[in-house]
């Protein structure tokens, strides 16, 4: 597996060229201070996302980053971003609101973000999402809209620390949803789901 750790540079606004490294199966990005958002250095020579060849993406520490685009990192089986203080959202680009689909994510962690408020208005399909863990966003008061329709296998939901959708008394949410009878899909009747189903249509700073 070829792995690649790209850490501290205080005053870069971009990473290094990727696109010369197709067998690129991880990444970590830590402390790229400068860096807003991600973009053009993940295409290859041509059209082609270097991105379709690495399913893990880890983002540790890049305060000054605002916006990621999960359009970008269509073959992403694994996505943890983690004390990027400055993150407001996960965005998808506005034609591709209603197409963007994360056909391999299988794991999304937003963790010690404070200023993470949003999530892709309109939602996003995550059919293979099995995990989706938010601890410590402060600012977030939804989660991603129509999770039951565009995440049909998400089987556990871990909430903690984002006082703006848990109610008063609940510190910790941290929610399996599965049904053995139906071989884990979900029972949309269960008033366990309507209850994130709740959540997740709470109005968003996005749609106001």
């Amino acid at each position: 597996m070829v792995s690649l750790q790209l850490k501290g540079c205080k005053y870069c606004n971009q990473l290094p060229p990727l696109g010369q490294l197709p067998q690129l199966k991880e990444l970590r990005i830590i402390k790229f201070d400068g860096l807003v958002t991600l973009g053009s250095e993940f295409y290859g020579s041509g059209t082609s996302y270097v991105t379709k060849s690495f399913p893990t993406l880890e983002i540790l520490s890049c305060d000054s980053l605002k916006f990621l685009p999960l359009d970008h990192f269509p073959s992403l089986k694994s996505l943890d971003v983690w004390g990027c203080k400055n993150l407001e959202a996960l965005t998808v680009s506005e034609s591709d609101v209603t197409t963007t689909t994360l056909n391999s994510l299988q794991f999304l962690c937003v963790r010690h973000c404070p200023n993470f408020m949003s999530f892709p208005k309109g939602g996003f399909a995550a059919p293979k999402l099995t995990l989706l863990t938010i601890n410590y966003c402060d600012k977030l008061n939804s989660l991603p809209e129509k999770m039951h329709h565009l995440m049909p296998n998400l089987k556990e939901l871990q909430l903690q620390g984002c006082p703006k959708i848990e109610s008063s008394t609940m510190t910790t949410l941290k929610i399996k949803i599965c049904n053995k009878l139906n071989e884990g899909k979900q029972n949309h009747s269960d008033p366990l789901f309507a209850r994130l189903e709740g959540l997740a249509s709470a109005q968003s700073p996005s749609s106001s």
